[in-house]
């Protein structure tokens, strides 16, 4: 037979389920078999009472709950009143952290609980990356907002997205900048900056410094640079192009003439296929690419072989005479260098491709002792 209870433990229990907010008289019997959960319940509500957990353990806390309906009781588990609190407090503290400093209600907490702790998550997150790559630019971030009172959960790019983008744009555009410029690794470094200014050759760098800073392609005017062999000729004609190519985007090209003829020529024996798979101009016709480059810089056009009679082949001279005449009807910049006096263009390409360099270009000498001001009428 069951042991009935005493009258002291059923008041003792009856006084428990009062504390707990159960106030309905039920039978003894029922508070009897009820005993060892109305005691559990009794006892997490006096720890909770006494409880001085920090706010962060407050949150796995739980306890026995009981409530009675119909006469009956049902016992539950139910959080911490204290998680609740200290929860709600970490939450405010996340939406502050997330730069949201307006007051929003209790039950917009509970129900935007689980978006406040991604966005939050997804901030910290994205502050411990160190993605500089286009990895970047596929990263996702929740965000947070706040408009109307009310919150609003985003989902968008990274906020260094952009920047990455803009970077990679630029190296983009670097790459492609140096894609339209032809020239030789050893001249590419060749800058104003760089230029030893020995001598007179000052005044010669001031020169061809001014035609690159007041560039214009509408005017068509190039340089002829000229003097002895080690001036700087190569060096000043080459850093008035990279000038020009880097502050105005203008594609350009630079070389030796006697290379490009020498090119050109061995062009002319491969098969159509074989042009179209040349890696300098691809499907274009190499005469063509340098004929219609909008900068154009040939080094010693002097110093192209020459035949038993001294003078160049008669494919030599007619080459140079259709690209020069191209660049002049077309008012497409040249930059020239050579060595001897102008004059020995006459005997070396014939009249009409000195008449054309001389209208189409400024005469200066590298030497300073003979040429004219800058942007003055070419004259020898």
């Amino acid at each position: 037979m069951p042991v009935k209870p005493s009258a002291s433990s059923i008041a003792e229990l009856r006084r428990m389920l009062q504390k707990l907010g159960v106030t309905e008289i039920l039978p003894d019997e029922q508070v009897h078999y009820h005993a060892g959960q109305i005691e559990t319940a009794y006892q997490g509500r006096i720890a909770c009472k006494t409880c001085r957990k920090e706010e962060k353990p407050a949150l796995s806390c739980t306890r026995t709950g009981v409530r009675c309906q119909d006469g009956k009781l049902y016992f539950f588990f139910e959080t911490c009143p204290h998680a609740t609190s200290s929860h709600l407090a970490s939450l405010r503290e996340k939406l502050h952290a997330l730069g949201i400093h307006e007051e929003v209600d209790d039950a917009a907490l509970e129900e935007h609980c689980v978006d406040i702790e991604d966005a939050e998550r997804s901030a910290r997150r994205c502050a411990s990356c160190d993605k500089q790559d286009e990895s970047v630019l596929s990263c996702i971030c929740t965000k947070l907002g706040f408009e109307d009172g009310e919150l609003h959960l985003r989902c968008g790019q990274c906020p260094r997205s952009r920047q990455v983008k803009e970077r990679l744009e630029q190296e983009r555009l670097a790459r492609e900048q140096m894609d339209q410029l032809v020239i030789s690794k050893r001249f590419r470094s060749r800058r104003f900056q760089n230029f030893r200014l020995f001598g007179k050759a000052a005044d010669t760098c001031r020169l061809v410094k001014k035609w690159a800073d007041e560039w214009s392609d509408e005017r068509g005017m190039g340089l002829l640079l000229h003097g002895q062999a080690g001036n700087g000729k190569t060096h000043l004609a080459v850093a008035a192009m990279m000038e020009v190519h880097e502050r105005f985007g203008v594609p350009a090209v630079f070389d030796v003439l006697p290379a490009f003829l020498a090119k050109l020529r061995q062009g002319y024996r491969k098969t159509a296929q074989e042009r179209e798979k040349d890696a300098l101009v691809g499907d274009r016709d190499l005469f063509d690419f340098y004929a219609k480059v909008p900068l154009l810089v040939l080094d010693d056009i002097d110093k192209v072989s020459r035949s038993a009679g001294g003078q160049p082949t008669s494919w030599t001279r007619e080459v140079v005479f259709l690209l020069v005449n191209y660049r002049y009807e077309n008012m497409l910049p040249t930059i020239f260098t050579m060595n001897a006096a102008p004059e020995a263009i006459k005997p070396l390409f014939g009249e009409a491709v000195y008449s054309r360099i001389a209208e189409m270009c400024y005469f200066i000498r590298d030497d300073g002792a003979d040429y004219r001001m800058l942007f003055g009428s070419p004259k020898i």
